[in-house]
């Protein structure tokens, strides 16, 4: 990586100033109002990477396996993340069903797969196609992610159910507690400054 120097503006006081490339301390201030510039982070894209592609395996298999099985009486109901959805929408509840689909389903899955699409190419050295798309999607998609939503009113069912019934946590109920951490290290540690820097040096 070649040594620049980038004009940037403040996001607090739009203060232009330049600054070197790579910085020489990990946390660059305005000159101006001392807010944070910039952090250098030099393997934020690996660390990045190797988060989504653990959280997507844990994904698959929060999915995949029941939440919880209830024994009630000699009768045992199991559901799925996915089987909730669908009773949701047999239940005449459409909207409800759409919303749960959309927050815990298809803005996590899709925001997985768009970092490891574009983080294994940029690890490669190519420049990802529809990146500018796909980097703005993920921008507009990140308040969406309630993953942790759902496992908190889980949880909550989960306990007021023990009052009447038997409650064995389901492998996907496991997944979904090791699963929340996990995704909020991953975006934690994405910097789309530096994504973006990494692209224009790619071909």
């Amino acid at each position: 990586m070649t040594d620049t120097i980038e004009l940037v503006a403040c996001h607090e006081c739009d203060q232009l100033q330049r600054i070197h490339y790579p910085p020489k301390n990990r946390v660059v201030r305005c000159c101006r109002c001392n807010a944070e510039l910039y952090r250098y982070h030099p393997d934020a894209i690996n660390r990045t990477l190797a988060l989504a592609v653990a959280s997507l395996l844990l994904f698959i298999v929060a999915n995949a396996f029941p939440i919880v099985a209830i024994d009630m009486q000699g009768n045992v109901l199991a559901t799925s993340m996915l089987g909730a959805i669908e009773h949701l929408w047999q239940t005449h509840v459409a909207p409800v069903s759409i919303l749960v689909a959309l927050t815990t389903l298809i803005v996590p899955g899709v925001t997985l797969l768009t970092l490891i699409y574009l983080l294994t190419l940029l690890q490669l050295g190519r420049r990802p196609p529809g990146a500018a798309q796909l980097l703005r999607l993920l921008n507009l998609s990140r308040p969406w992610g309630m993953i942790e939503v759902y496992l908190l009113g889980i949880l909550v069912s989960v306990v007021k159910l023990m009052a009447y019934a038997s409650v064995v946590p389901g492998v996907s109920l496991w997944a979904l507690v090791l699963l929340i951490p996990l995704m909020a290290a991953m975006l934690g540690s994405l910097h789309f400054d530096l994504i973006w820097r990494r692209m224009a040096q790619c071909r």
